[in-house]
């Protein structure tokens, strides 16, 4: 009998022991399987979008170069600044306005120097920050960064460096939700005519001037985003990196700069010599990882995808290449949901119209026409748009474009808004992974306390 009974109970803790390892087994193999789930772009519905809006309607000018931003608490509530040529054909008379979702508009600037290219993003206060590119009539020459938020609008900084001949160009803007603090970057040119620029970085209006790039080329066009940490990341298009004189998109944070040395800097774009990549754009996740797109200059030009998986800096060595749609798809725009899906606008030609492209990741990146443009007008710059997305993941995009030189009457440029919706999750992302594996764990350990087994599960 106490044979048979030490036989059961041999049995019994070889049955617990084989549970147990079955059990380690099945956890170790889902602990394995987290970075590969960080690595997959997370599968969800195709992304829905409206009708798009005329929200400037004035014949009587031309409004242009328009971008959007969304109030980070606030659902369903959307701001826009956007460039309003006060004279007809007089680059002497451009102005920065402000309208949002309430449809309230005001004039941020009434002078007599030539004001564009305005950014603009808000804080968890409620404050709307933009920043702009003032060029100064009397001295074509010189040319600075402006910044202003709505507690003031009349309250105008210049952020840029204010020296004669100094060119200032191409602004970009980050604001700290939580402080209101804005982060600017921009290109500088400080002998236009060789015509090679540098990255400079300024936090808030008063800080010191950074110089984020030393560049033997050039560099242009960058954009700035901030991570969780208060990191302030930036890429941009350079010329001169290993690229045989083409443009090639690069990426740095304000852990690793200043630095005269900037060999740590990372190309992240597919490098095709001849080739350029240019007008890059980046935001960070929630896990602090970066997604960027940029448009790869080819004669059918190409839209492009890249991130960091690892909220690090280490990028995919090849790029996606996610328009495939029309003849030439430039000047992109991007956003995250709340569940890492990158979502992404972007200007394709197609049979001479301009047309604004959302994409998104469906297991393949599926395009959607979202301005549906029935205007012809095949000029470049023309239609360009941007992209913001709220708290409930609904989407607004805005975008400019001439709806009256193709049926032969005189131009009149108007901005548009476009709202849309992320569709539903589908494979989910890696923080939903992470947190599922921690529920198991805790509901192995319930089970065994519950059988009141001494033994520790993992054993």
């Amino acid at each position: 009998m106490e044979r048979n009974n030490l036989l059961t109970i041999k049995k019994g803790e070889c049955g617990i022991k084989m549970r147990n390892r079955i059990v380690t087994l099945i956890l170790a193999i889902l602990f394995l399987g987290i970075p590969i789930f960080s690595l997959i772009p997370p599968v969800h519905a195709t992304t829905g979008w409206g009708s798009p809006t005329n929200i400037t309607n004035d014949p009587n000018h031309n409004d242009m170069q328009s971008v959007i931003t969304q109030d980070p608490i606030h659902a369903k509530a959307w701001h826009v600044a956007w460039v309003k040529e006060m004279k007809p054909s007089d680059l002497t008379s451009w102005d920065i306005f402000y309208t949002n979702s309430t449809g309230i508009k005001v004039q941020i600037t009434n002078d007599s120097n030539y004001d564009w290219n305005p950014m603009i993003d808000m804080d968890s206060k409620g404050v709307v920050h933009i920043v702009w590119v003032r060029e100064s009539i009397s001295d074509g020459s010189q040319s600075d960064i402006f910044y202003a938020n709505s507690t003031n609008w009349r309250k105008i900084i210049d952020v840029s460096r204010q020296e004669k001949g100094i060119q200032n160009w191409q602004p970009t803007l980050a604001v700290d939700k939580e402080t209101g603090v804005p982060h600017i970057a921009w290109v500088t040119i400080a002998s236009p005519t060789a015509g090679i620029g540098d990255i400079w970085y300024r936090r808030g209006v008063w800080a010191p001037i950074e110089q984020v790039t030393y560049t033997q080329g050039d560099s242009r066009e960058p954009s700035i985003a901030l991570d969780s940490k208060k990191n302030v990341h930036v890429v941009w298009a350079e010329k001169g990196y290993k690229t045989g004189g083409t443009y090639a998109i690069r990426y740095t944070n304000s852990t690793i700069w200043p630095a005269t040395d900037t060999t740590n800097y990372v190309n992240v774009s597919r490098f095709i010599r001849q080739i350029n990549n240019r007008r890059p754009d980046i935001v960070i996740d929630a896990l602090n990882r970066s997604h960027v797109t940029y448009y790869q200059d080819l004669s059918n030009a190409q839209v492009c995808y890249t991130f960091s998986p690892f909220a690090a800096n280490t990028w995919f060595l090849n790029p996606s290449v996610v328009s495939t749609t029309t003849d030439k798809n430039k000047y992109p725009s991007i956003k995250v949901s709340k569940n890492a899906n990158p979502i992404i606008i972007y200007q394709g030609l197609k049979d001479n119209f301009n047309e604004i492209y959302s994409i998104d990741y469906n297991g393949t990146w599926v395009p959607t026409d979202i301005s549906n443009n029935p205007y012809e007008d095949s000029l470049e710059w023309s239609s360009i748009g941007a992209l913001d997305i709220d708290v409930n993941d609904a989407l607004y995009a805005t975008y400019y474009t001439d709806i009256q030189s193709a049926a032969g009457g005189p131009s009149d440029w108007e901005v548009f808004v476009v709202t849309g919706s992320v569709g539903g999750a589908g494979i989910p992302g890696f923080e939903f992974v992470y947190l599922s594996i921690i529920a198991l764990i805790a509901a192995i350990i319930w089970y065994h306390f519950k059988r009141k087994s001494t033994e520790w599960p993992f054993k």
